[in-house]
């Protein structure tokens, strides 16, 4: 083989290279925007998350505990029915 063409071969062998180890950035770039917005989304679901769970500890409060549980979210739903057909019994 010729300079030239060993030339040519290596020129050809560089640019494939190239291209390859570009495709290979892209797709890393892309993974890495992918993993950035899930975690954006699952912050998103914490800082929701955090407000319910401070929503559910008001509620449980403000309530009598369970005597059994403490706090407890299945008292918390009976007895706020309770209440209210207490209000209903009332209004009648």
């Amino acid at each position: 083989m010729n300079t030239d063409a060993y030339v040519r071969e290596l020129e050809t062998t560089v640019a494939r290279l190239e291209s390859s180890l570009k495709e290979v950035r892209e797709r890393k770039d892309h993974r890495i925007v992918e993993l950035v917005q899930q975690l954006s989304r699952a912050r998103e679901e914490i800082v929701v998350d955090e407000e319910l769970i401070a929503h559910r500890t008001l509620l449980l409060e403000a309530i009598p505990e369970c005597p059994q549980h403490g706090p407890c979210v299945p008292h918390a739903l009976e007895w706020i029915q309770k209440a209210k057909e207490c209000m209903n019994d009332r209004e009648k």
